[in-house]
């Protein structure tokens, strides 16, 4: 188990500060934000997914519009959407924000892959460091609410090398 050393886990306190605190952050500023112009339907396609994908098999063609965004794919999104509904009755959100809320933990998790990719060549004040001014870039911060394609692909890569690593070591 990864938190089963002691050690560890000390050396980790400051990096579950830090997520913690941007966690805090993200959340103070959950309902100021906006819905994207793609975002509904986004999640139109991916409540329509298996109807999506017989488009590409009857079809074999691709096209991409404002209607339909079947070039995409559904998967992280169709994950978006069975979150959604675990969580909807649960928290006192808007339905938008509730997406946001799950893009922006997914975005934390891929902060927190970033952090351990980090710790391996830097000393752990410089990974916390550099994972802070990466959590907080303006172009990242804005997408990890609303962009429900990129920032988890940019995620699920850095959580993909650092277990890749783990696992070679």
């Amino acid at each position: 188990m990864i938190f089963a050393n002691n050690k560890y886990m000390i050396k980790s306190r400051p990096i579950i500060f830090v997520l913690s605190l941007i966690f805090l952050l993200g959340l103070a500023g959950l309902t100021n934000r906006g819905e994207s112009w793609d975002e509904f339907l986004l999640h139109r396609y991916a409540s329509r997914s298996l109807e999506s994908y017989q488009t590409w098999v009857l079809e074999g063609d691709v096209r991409l519009t404002l209607d339909d965004l079947g070039g995409y794919g559904p998967a992280f999104v169709m994950f978006d959407e069975l979150a959604f509904r675990i969580l909807e009755n649960l928290l006192p959100f808007h339905p938008t924000d509730v997406y946001h809320l799950i893009n922006f933990a997914v975005y934390l998790v891929g902060l927190w892959a970033f952090y351990d990719i980090s710790v391996r060549w830097l000393s752990n004040t410089a990974a916390i460091g550099s994972t802070l001014l990466f959590g907080t870039q303006p172009v990242f911060w804005g997408h990890a609410f609303m962009n429900s394609k990129d920032i988890p692909f940019l995620a699920f890569f850095l959580l993909s090398l650092a277990l890749g690593f783990r696992m070679i070591d």
